[in-house]
């Protein structure tokens, strides 16, 4: 990237010297210059924008500097790619295409190269459609769109005759070994049939395949329990996906099962003991809780809840009953202690024997009280009894 841009740094320090008239070949070459100038930098979406160099995390890009107005990205490798993209030929009726990406050189099965190049819109992929949107693109197709299930209803629209040829079917990266101006049909052929089936075991009843991994190409060997884990044995570098045979998988393979199986890391067992008794102590209280759940069953739930309402209102009844009047007979004691309290007639009884009565008394009018200390005792007498 370093000497890329060094390089365009160059070229472009000489380009605007031409353009102004300084560079060798006269005004007319320097014009001509500057007009190639800037129309190599026009940006090809705007037209009105100018491509500039840029940085992110994912490494430099060229940019449109009408963005975010114009969104328009060229990698920086595609300015100086060697191998450009080709045809390599037709598989199955599909077109077979060398192609360059983010992450290297790779073939392609299926899409159309020229449409792809001319920076047309891109084909919708059906496999990341929604079911409305992939009954719609059938019925716009005269298409049957009826069905409950995706994947039927994908592989009819990659059969219709507009899409068969324009949607990408699968891509694989070109081996580390192998430079893309070598690459051939038959390579790409190869690699687009991977994982390929190489044959059965002579001594162990599974398919040995051949599989194109991170790491490079590698043999699997199936299990032959569905609990137990494949071998997989990596290629010696002598060997290449397209030259090793069915004989020499074998080989390989055998050689791979004859090795004694690496040793368990204390940390490794470990750590697995450590899961193994985290999973059981989960399963354990799951089952627990789920005995329990099973024993208050909805049915005792409903006896215990009526059960619980009935006593609560004979409390209630209880409490009520407490606070109710006494019976007759209480009540009729009580009213007769109210009506001649004890005191009442002892003091009752004093007042009558020690004054007379308000008839034995003379009347004021008819014989007037002389104001002596003898008049006053008849005067004190109504006192007392009215007291």
């Amino acid at each position: 990237a370093v000497a890329t841009l060094a390089g365009l740094t160059e070229s472009t320090a000489r380009i605007e010297a031409g353009a102004t008239g300084g560079g060798d070949g006269g005004d007319g070459v320097g014009a001509g210059a500057g007009v190639v100038r800037q129309a190599s930098r026009a940006c090809p979406v705007c037209a009105t924008g100018e491509l500039s160099l840029r940085f992110s995390r994912h490494g430099s890009f060229f940019g449109c500097t009408r963005y975010p107005n114009c969104s328009y990205t060229r990698p920086l490798e595609a300015v100086d790619n060697p191998v450009p993209a080709r045809v390599l030929g037709t598989l199955d009726g599909l077109e077979v295409s060398l192609r360059h990406g983010v992450y290297g050189n790779f073939v392609q099965l299926g899409g159309n190269l020229e449409r792809d190049m001319s920076e047309m819109s891109p084909v919708p992929d059906p496999t990341k459609m929604k079911m409305p949107q992939l009954r719609e693109e059938l019925r716009s197709r005269n298409l049957s769109a009826v069905g409950a299930k995706k994947e039927p209803l994908v592989r009819q629209l990659l059969e219709a005759e507009d899409m068969r040829m324009l949607v990408p079917r699968k891509r694989v990266s070109l081996p580390p070994d192998l430079p893309p101006e070598q690459v051939t049909l038959e390579h790409a052929t190869r690699l687009l049939q991977l994982p390929l089936t190489l044959g059965r075991h002579p001594t162990i009843p599974t398919d040995i395949e051949l599989c194109a991994g991170q790491f490079g190409a590698y043999l699997r060997l199936a299990p032959v329990n569905p609990d137990d884990a494949p071998i997989h044995a990596t290629l010696p570098k002598r060997f290449a996906v397209w030259n090793v045979t069915f004989e020499d998988a074998v080989e390989i393979v055998d050689l791979k099962l004859s090795r004694p199986s690496r040793p368990t890391r204390p940390a490794a067992a470990a750590a697995a003991a450590k899961a193994s008794t985290k999973a059981a102590t989960k399963a354990s209280s799951k089952a627990a809780t789920k005995g329990a759940t099973q024993k208050t069953t909805p049915k005792a739930t409903s006896k215990a809840s009526t059960a619980g309402a009935k006593a609560k209102t004979a409390g209630a009844k209880a409490k009520t009953a407490d606070t109710k009047p006494k019976p007759a007979g209480a009540k009729a004691s009580t009213s007769k202690s109210k009506a001649n309290p004890p005191s009442t007639k002892i003091r009752s009884a004093s007042t009558e024997a020690t004054s007379p009565s308000a008839d034995d008394l003379p009347s004021v009018e008819s014989s007037p009280v002389p104001a002596t200390g003898a008049s006053r005792q008849p005067q004190m007498a109504r006192s007392a009894a009215k007291t």
